[in-house]
């Protein structure tokens, strides 16, 4: 791999990178919901894969983001006839993979809760895999239980050992980890890089941006956009808080921190989103603390900047429900976690300053290299941020 620095030149690194099959390389998405200027695709869209590697017979739908959401087949019981249910897997769409597919006509037949099931109108190819028999009720409602039939299926878990060791960094846990993580690591790796060059120079960022610097700012762009996607998947949440200056706040302090208090039965002690959002005649009793602290920065050069708007210090300290605690804490992770990641950046390249002997310049190139080098470091910041989404999932997928 090719590591740039901030000259704008080149060196050589020994580490490899695995390559995905399509790697997600995402341009800037414009006012319209074309997705590049070289696809004709659109928002909403539904895709069929035409590549020889499409064994599933899955099909795609467009989600504005330049990212792709999986449907799956799977046959009503009454009718016979084959749907395609969506599911929680994603894969990302530009211009050096739209080839791979051709649009199809498809008319949504059913929804129920974050489920939609689709049919397709023209022809596909026959069924390569086993399909699952799903009844549709008469109250056009939807029932499943089971797990989508053609996620592929993890590797077999390796066998705990009573020591941790590093490799143990590179178990996934479910399906929908393993899927994200083939999917974003290359695009991680580069946006780990860009990190790890901002605490090494304060300015890198900035220059990145400035002179549109597409190695590294596609490769942002898309862990940006998956992100942003999972915000708007909160957001979506019948218990999400609504109100604008908790929000404000939110998006204000890149650190949540949360403690736990008995829960006091008295008006004033309420949970404050609750209390607000629901209105309930029976209130909901606050027992978590929730504390927002951090210096305010600028999203893409994470530089600390002056508030123009002072946030109250009442904002600043909420009393919650664990209910609402539990999806501020995460809507806060999607918006801050580059920084965070950024900020554990910070320290990993002052714990390498601080080996350094007094008399020894540091070489920013070798400090690089010898993170991404470090593959059970890198390893931990990407599940790090890749269960958020998947709690995220989880949740959209529960309401």
């Amino acid at each position: 791999m090719v590591v740039k620095d901030k000259q704008g030149g080149t060196i050589n690194c020994p580490f490899k990178v695995l390559k995905m099959d399509t790697p997600v390389n995402v341009t800037t998405v414009s006012a319209s919901s074309t997705i590049s200027s070289n696809s004709s695709f659109s928002n909403g869209d539904f895709l069929k894969d035409v590549s020889k590697n499409n064994t599933k017979n899955c099909i795609w739908q467009v989600d504005g983001m330049n990212l792709l959401q999986k449907f799956v087949p799977v046959k009503d019981e009454k009718t016979g006839k084959t749907l395609y249910k969506s599911s929680f897997t994603y894969d990302g769409l530009n211009a050096m993979n739209t080839t791979r597919f051709q649009k199809v006509q498809a008319t949504i037949v059913n929804k129920v809760k974050n489920e939609t099931f689709v049919q397709v109108i023209e022809e596909l190819n026959p069924l390569e895999v086993n399909i699952k028999s799903e009844p549709i009720s008469d109250e056009n409602e939807v029932t499943s239980s089971k797990p989508d039939p053609v996620i592929e299926k993890p590797s077999p878990p390796l066998q705990p050992k009573p020591v941790a060791t590093p490799a143990a960094l590179f178990m996934t846990d479910s399906p929908n980890i393993a899927n994200y993580k083939n999917t974003f690591k290359d695009d991680f790796t580069v946006f780990l890089q860009a990190l790890i060059s901002q605490s090494l120079d304060s300015s890198f960022l900035r220059t990145v941006y400035s002179d549109q610097d597409a190695y590294f700012v596609d490769k942002i762009k898309v862990i940006d956009d998956v992100l942003e996607a999972k915000k708007f998947s909160l957001m979506s949440l019948p218990s999400f808080p609504n109100n604008e200056r908790i929000l404000y706040a939110i998006h204000t302090y890149p650190v949540v921190e949360e403690k736990q208090l008995p829960a006091i039965k008295m008006e004033n002690f309420n949970c404050v989103v609750c209390a607000e959002q629901t209105m309930q005649e029976v209130p909901v009793y606050s027992n978590m603390l929730l504390e927002l602290k951090g210096d305010p920065y600028e999203r893409n050069t994470l530089l600390n900047v002056v508030l123009l708007v002072d946030v109250d210090e009442d904002l600043r300290v909420l009393r919650v429900c664990t209910t609402c605690s539990k999806i501020i804490k995460l809507y806060s992770k999607m918006c801050h976690s580059k920084y965070l990641i950024f900020k554990q950046c910070e320290k990993a390249v002052q714990k390498i300053r601080e080996a350094k002997k007094s008399n020894e310049e540091l070489n920013e190139a070798d400090v690089i290299i010898k993170l991404l080098n470090n593959e059970p470091w890198v390893e931990t910041k990407l599940l790090q941020i890749i269960r958020d989404w998947v709690t995220v999932d989880d949740l959209k997928k529960e309401s």
